[in-house]
């Protein structure tokens, strides 16, 4: 099977970004042809069509590659393509952020799954709502920690700092209170400084699009903060990676049935409520109790290397992939089928 991967810019989007990654290991089961800007981000699996910046054309490129499927990296990505993909190969969109705009029935995936005749639509959120705005089956694939990068066999703190790490570029700054999916966590990182629980910032933020920074920064210390986008209850990518590297996650609660099926019914972080008013009693019992913060490390760990590494969510889209080129209906043997 041939698949065009028609990917987004990815300079500045971190979750974008990691979606390059977890791309390139699509080229284990197929063959994998990419188009886009920055192609030098994909590896040698994969074959990488020139870029024409004056004229982005797409369909020429379908129709010279011929390929079984169309993989749509983001929605806005082919907003401004006039011809209906669907209607000259079988055309899967995968949204790394279906919020906001996105996921009204007169919003951008909404307009999109109806013009280009889009035959699934794969979300990294757990959005049984999309079901409402698209016709086509609806499809889960939750973030996932890169093995390459992230990948640790055994919980050692011997070695490291007792503090709560934090880096990221919403709200890293602790200055953007406005964004409501980052508010709770903007919250959290101004009471861990005030209590002194934060190490001192990385070149006066916390932040760093540094990737080797951040990788290093990761393993120094005891926990790592993340939320779970305010209301909307998800599990973001950051906080796959800092249970990979076997650091204790500082976080919201996420929604129960995505809980349910990620991690089951024992407990695989710490968790603060979302106003914030006990993260520092909770982050204190993560830095103090060393028995309980290393079983539920160790716990964390052993379900990221089992479940939640990029080679299972890639042998993952490749099936959901199979099924639409072959026209069967796709049930996960991981995570439950959000519809149609």
């Amino acid at each position: 099977m041939k698949i065009l991967y028609i990917h987004h810019d990815t300079r500045f989007a971190r979750n974008v970004s990691e979606l390059v990654y977890f791309i390139n290991g699509l080229g284990k089961y197929c063959d994998l042809v990419v188009y886009g800007k920055r192609n030098i981000r994909f590896d040698h699996t994969a074959k990488k069509v020139e870029y024409n910046k004056k004229n982005d054309d797409v369909i020429n490129v379908i129709k010279r590659e011929k390929p079984d499927i169309l993989l749509v990296g983001k929605t806005k990505r082919i907003e401004s393509i006039e011809e209906s993909l669907g209607d000259i190969v079988p055309t899967v969109i995968i949204e790394q952020e279906f919020i906001g705009r996105n996921n009204s029935k007169n919003g951008l995936v909404a307009r999109m799954s109806k013009k280009h005749n889009i035959s699934a639509l794969i979300v990294r959120g757990y959005h049984p709502e999309a079901l409402n705005i698209v016709d086509c089956p609806v499809y889960w694939l939750p973030f996932a920690a890169n093995e390459q990068e992230f990948y640790t066999e055994l919980v050692d703190h011997s070695d490291r700092i007792p503090k709560i790490f934090f880096m990221g570029h919403a709200a890293g700054d602790m200055k953007r209170r406005k964004n409501r999916f980052y508010r709770v966590r903007t919250k959290a990182l101004f009471k861990l400084k005030e209590a002194g629980l934060l190490p001192p910032p990385y070149r006066k933020r916390y932040t760093s699009t540094r990737r080797k920074v951040y990788l290093y920064h990761i393993r120094k210390y005891y926990g790592g903060l993340s939320c779970a986008f305010g209301p909307l209850k998800q599990i973001p990518l950051k906080s796959f990676e800092i249970m990979a590297t076997g650091t204790a996650l500082l976080t919201q609660e996420i929604r129960p049935e995505i809980k349910e099926q990620l991690f089951g019914n024992e407990q695989h972080y710490f968790v603060y409520k979302d106003d914030c008013s006990d993260v520092v009693d909770v982050a204190d019992e993560l830095l103090t109790n060393h028995s309980l913060r290393k079983e539920v490390c160790s716990r964390a760990l052993h379900t990221i290397n089992m479940r939640h590494l990029h080679k299972h969510r890639v042998l993952e889209l490749w099936q959901m992939l199979d099924s639409v080129v072959r026209g069967k209906e796709y049930k996960s043997q991981t995570f439950k089928f959000i519809g149609r």
